[in-house]
């Protein structure tokens, strides 16, 4: 018993029992054992998952010293074995050949072996370890003394205790790996991780994703601010409301919302929102909130893209029926006022008439303008020359108690564009620079290069790398709300109040640069004032000299023969009356196919085509290549007042395409029809 003793003793004591090894552990154990026991084979056994058998870990055989491992026994094949151990009793089997436990085992596992004598011992391990420490005896049945008894049981429980030491460190060293992965995983994550008291709603943990985008430090979080109080106002209510709907059912629930940054601005999150409920009461909330700005801005640009198109295609197709009637409107009334004199009583009221179809020609130039559907003739110009020729009359525009400054960079890019359109961005700019300052001030208009060397985004709009020329307008005004801002350039919206404005002014300037291919961006305080800053992108052509001449006096006339095909009544007769009474032969045609018919039956010459764009049955285009075919001289000049067709790419025309844009006067119809017969004259003359 005393060898016994100091053999349990020096097992404690033992360096080996915390050796890295798992398997020294287990050889180490089994031979101090052996050799205190004095037994043949001493063994570890484990429970494999399910419990359908037991898998020894650990033999060791002092006789051969001799250590392995892995052989199996199947429980199903030995169920009053089974059953013993299921009772959690300590095995004695002095025989085990005969003793009604073990007496299963002796063909498949006893005489293979050698064993006579067996003592099974239950053992529980930290970690899940259960299984069997098992002393076996060869030779003669053995008789377990007492005191041997007392050993092996003390000895296996002894070693349950090294070995489940061990599984308790190792599980605590898994445990603390598991915790740096997951907190690895939590701040690499591109969001951030959080949980907070059911309570008040104050955090208790947030990972440290949370400075990179929202701006605090965790420690901000944690110290003071709560769930709650990260959530922007003006959502707050709706959060509440769902997440009251979390806790009532008891799920998670994914909330889009804004929530404040450590500088004041809102940064919109989806937030997915667990509560932790226990006895009916809300104990914590744990939530993984991703930063979704970007796609909420990208959905924002698409629905107001969306918003314009529609409007835009409306606001179109209205332009070009009201340009029909007011061809004929503003048409007839210059044909009235050529025909009677000077003094006649009439002239007053048809003069007013004629205003007021200017205005609402003008109107639905601005329609096509934003809805980015009008014709620009495009030219390299030089943006420098164009505010330098405005100047003297933007100064009166904009009255004495304005300021105007011009800061014009003489190194300057050219640009490609509509220089008629240009002047109009500028003034619809500069008048709205004059109407936020009611009380005067300084407007100050400055060109400069600006190059982008890679994209970026500015609100919704992503500008792309390149080289641009940058016009702005700046004023010393009002300036306007984020709020405002954010629809400014919304057609029809408008600050000045009812009657004072159509609210297509900003609007037209959108479109026109955007279909110019450039961008523009409204930078504005409360109180101090808005600057609005153009985008063109520059050209290395160089640039030609903008006529600003009158037109001269007097109505060219001809004598050619003009094919004039035109859907709408009204404008037909206009321009027959016209171009008859300057000499021409008019040849009618109400569309496509009968202007076909028409110039089959003529046998003389036609010298120019003059057709409507947008036509029932056969477009304009179509009519004109059909006739070029078997009138290869014909000339064309294409009128619309809306022109998404195949004469306008992008609402630029085709080199060499002749437009008339509706409505139109008798005058520059008389003129536009010269012009384009007498440049076939040349091109003919040339060749």
């Amino acid at each position: 018993m005393v060898r016994q003793l100091s053999a349990l003793y020096a097992l404690i004591r033992s360096d080996k029992l915390h050796a890295e090894e798992y398997v020294t552990v287990l050889q180490h154990v089994t031979e101090v054992v052996a050799q205190a026991l004095d037994v043949e084979r001493v063994s570890i056994w484990c429970k494999k998952a399910g419990g359908s058998a037991i898998r020894c870990l650990e033999l060791y055989e002092p006789s051969l010293h001799r250590h392995s491992s892995g052989l199996e026994l199947v429980l199903g094949d030995y169920p009053r074995y089974s059953q013993a151990l299921a009772s959690q009793e300590v095995i004695v089997a002095e025989d085990a050949h005969h003793d009604e436990r073990t007496c299963e085992l002796s063909a498949g596992y006893l005489t293979p072996h050698g064993v006579t004598s067996l003592i099974d011992i239950p053992i529980h391990l930290v970690g899940g370890l259960d299984g069997v420490f098992r002393y076996e005896h060869r030779g003669p049945a053995r008789r377990w003394m007492p005191d041997e008894l007392t050993f092996a049981v003390t000895a296996a429980n002894v070693a349950c205790l090294v070995i489940g030491q061990r599984e308790h460190r190792r599980a605590e060293v898994q445990l603390q790996e598991s915790q740096r992965r997951y907190q690895e995983l939590v701040n690499s994550f591109n969001g951030i991780v959080w949980e907070a008291e059911g309570v008040d709603f104050r955090f208790t943990f947030v990972s440290q994703q949370v400075t990179r985008l929202l701006g605090y430090a965790p420690e901000e979080l944690l110290e003071g601010l709560t769930w709650k109080s990260l959530i922007h106002p003006d959502d707050l209510d709706y959060v509440s409301a769902t997440f009251e709907k979390a806790v009532e059912e008891k799920r998670s629930q994914d909330i889009e919302y804004r929530v404040l940054a450590s500088d004041g601005r809102g940064v919109w999150v989806r937030d997915s929102v667990t509560p932790i409920i226990e006895g009916g009461r809300l104990l914590q909330l744990c939530g993984v909130m991703l930063v979704i700005t970007e796609r909420k801005d990208l959905e924002a640009q698409l629905h107001q893209a969306q918003k314009m198109e529609a409007v835009g295609k409306l606001a179109g197709g209205i332009a070009h029926d009201f340009n029909n009637l007011l061809t004929i409107i503003t048409g007839y009334t210059q044909l009235l006022l050529n025909r009677l004199g000077q003094e006649d009583s009439l002239v007053p009221d048809i003069q007013e008439i004629k205003k007021a179809g200017d205005r609402a020609a003008a109107l639905t130039q601005q329609l096509l303008a934003f809805s980015r559907r009008q014709v620009l003739i495009p030219k390299v110009v030089d943006l420098n020359a164009i505010v330098a020729n405005m100047e003297t009359m933007l100064q009166r525009l904009i009255g004495e108690d304005i300021h105007l400054v011009t800061v014009l960079d003489p190194g300057l890019g050219h640009v490609k564009a509509d220089p008629g359109q240009l002047e109009q961005v500028i003034m619809n700019l500069v008048v709205n620079a004059r109407d936020a300052m009611p009380k005067g001030g300084k407007l100050t208009i400055e060109t400069t290069n600006h190059d982008i060397r890679q994209s970026y985004r500015r609100g919704q709009a992503v500008i792309q790398p390149g080289r641009y020329a940058m016009l702005s307008v700046s004023d010393t005004g009002c300036g306007m709300e984020p709020e405002l801002q954010a629809r400014v350039f919304e057609p029809f919206f408008s600050t000045k109040g009812q009657g004072k404005g159509t609210g297509l002014g900003l609007s037209t300037v959108y479109g026109i640069v955007k279909q110019s291919d450039g961008y523009i961006f409204l930078y504005s305080e409360p109180g101090c004032g808005s600057t609005f800053k153009v985008y063109l992108p520059r050209v290395e052509e160089a640039a030609v000299e903008v006529e600003t001449g009158m037109m001269p006096a007097g109505f060219p006339q001809g004598t050619e023969t003009v094919l004039l095909v035109e859907d709408e009544p009204g404008v037909r007769a206009l321009v027959r009356d016209t171009l008859r009474m300057h000499g021409y032969t008019v040849l009618e045609a109400r569309h496509g196919i009968e202007a076909l018919l028409t110039a089959k039956q003529h046998t003389g010459p036609i010298h120019l085509l003059m057709t409507d764009v947008v036509m029932p049955q056969m477009s304009g285009r179509e009519v004109a290549d059909r006739l070029s075919v078997t009138r290869s001289d014909l000339r064309v000049l294409f009128m619309s007042g809306y022109t998404e067709n195949a004469i306008v790419h992008h609402g630029v025309l085709h080199p060499g395409t002749a437009f008339l844009q509706k409505p139109f006067s008798p005058e520059s119809l008389a003129r536009k029809v010269r012009e384009v017969l007498d440049a076939g004259k040349t091109s003919s003359g040339a060749s």
